[in-house]
């Protein structure tokens, strides 16, 4: 199918703030990457270029998936669940018991990206700023105060009660009681049909309230966070600096380039226009520069931004020897994600 091609607008640094050798530079068409280098960045980034018959282990996988940032969940299962594909594409000895083990212990979390998945333990502290953020977003949803009913705070506190008293449970483990907590109406069937506890867990789960501390047949078990992780409950929250620059450069160093909207739109923890202003100064610093990436779907280059070191990291990718294999690609891999990305590089939906 076809789309439309339209260059980001990307921000530049005004003239007057730059020194005068940066001004003449400013003159100057960016460099062009060409769409296959750029494609190579991409993928050497995503992990995709390293030897899939590596051996694999729990520590392996674990430095795998910090070389992601996260794993994407999803509950379709044809061939195997999402998230075991997209290791399994990096890592053809992966076996779904050494993500189990890194789960028991405490080496990943899950909790929300764009989407649910499992992040390395050592990002904890840049999640607390998205519970806070949930806490108010989410009652001030309607569907969701359609779900926790009138009363939401007593419900909240008896899911708390229960869990303390219980330990770990499912939302089955949580009887309806009508009397209490009606039923929202009219009731909505399947996937998103919760009663007012499954609704109350999930509040408390992306709040940070509530861990998950596993799942049977992909139903998430919860159990209270400072009971779980007692010590990520004790490290301070990142400033909103801090959480503005790791959200960027993480996201750029797993992208190799980007626009300000795809570096804001990789873990879903800053604004665009928090991304935007990170441009700006990186710019104005000379830790990033314009580049424009070439595509192979018809459309013109498309402005980006890239380190300033950006001609090393290509090299780099460069020198790695395409193993000789097959990779099978989840609809869910992050190198699929963006589907705009995947055709203007590969042309996976293009047509001749």
């Amino acid at each position: 199918m076809g789309l439309a091609c339209v260059a980001d607008i990307l921000v530049s640094v005004p003239a007057r703030t730059r020194h005068p050798a940066r001004r003449v530079q400013a003159l100057r068409s960016p460099p062009l990457i060409l769409a296959a280098d750029a494609a190579r960045m991409l993928l050497h980034a995503q992990g995709l270029l390293d030897d899939p018959s590596r051996p694999a282990t729990a520590p392996s996988l674990l430095r795998l998936i910090h070389r992601l940032g996260f794993v994407q969940l999803d509950s379709i299962n044809v061939v195997e669940r999402a998230h075991h594909l997209t290791l399994f594409s990096r890592m053809e000895n992966y076996h779904p018991a050494l993500l189990d083990q890194l789960l028991r212990k405490r080496r990943i979390f899950e909790h929300w990206t764009h989407d649910a998945a499992l992040i390395p333990m050592e990002l904890y502290p840049h999640w607390k700023p998205r519970f806070e953020r949930y806490r108010t977003k989410l009652m001030d949803n309607a569907w969701w105060r359609s779900r926790v009913g009138a009363d939401p705070e007593s419900l909240f506190q008896s899911v708390r009660q229960r869990i303390a008293a219980d330990g770990p449970l499912y939302s089955r483990d949580f009887e309806h009681d009508p009397a209490t907590h009606p039923k929202p109406e009219p009731a909505e069937k399947g996937w998103w049909g919760w009663k007012p506890q499954k609704a109350a867990l999930e509040h408390l789960w992306r709040i940070g309230e509530l861990t998950i501390v596993g799942r049977t047949n992909f139903q998430k078990q919860y159990d209270l966070t400072p009971r779980v992780l007692p010590k990520q409950c004790q490290v301070d929250a990142p400033s909103p600096e801090e959480h503005v620059e790791w959200a960027c450069s993480s996201a750029l160093d797993r992208l190799g380039f980007a626009t300000p909207g795809e570096l804001a739109a990789y873990w879903h923890a800053v604004k665009p226009a928090q991304a935007t202003q990170w441009c700006r100064d990186g710019l104005a610093h000379d830790r990033l520069v314009t580049v424009l990436i070439g595509s192979v779907d018809g459309c013109p280059p498309r402005k980006s931004l890239a380190w300033s070191d950006w001609k090393s990291r290509l090299r780099r990718a460069r020198s790695e020897i395409d193993p000789d294999h097959m990779r099978l690609l989840s609809p869910f891999d992050p190198v699929l994600r963006n589907r705009e990305r995947a055709l203007r590089l590969f042309n996976f939906e293009g047509h001749d």
